[in-house]
């Protein structure tokens, strides 16, 4: 018997639904649910940068965005 369901999500409507269903289907078996979103990385840097661009410039020469750690 499954002891762990691993349930890829996106967000979207058919995605919760699937999460929904994983969590009945826990409780009947006494299993337990990780959820796994992926993100689009350029979405992520565009979102605090502006823009991807944006993002390759700031590193090419060397200067940072507050807050923001990670490597472009």
């Amino acid at each position: 018997m499954q002891q762990h369901i691993l349930v890829p999500t996106d967000g979207s409507e058919h995605s919760l639904k699937a999460a929904a269903y994983a969590g009945e289907l826990a409780r009947a078996f006494n299993a337990r649910v990780s959820l796994l979103s992926v993100l689009d990385g350029q979405a992520v840097v565009a979102a605090v940068w502006g823009s991807v661009d944006a993002a390759e410039q700031s590193a090419r020469s060397g200067k940072s965005r507050e807050g923001c750690e990670a490597d472009v």
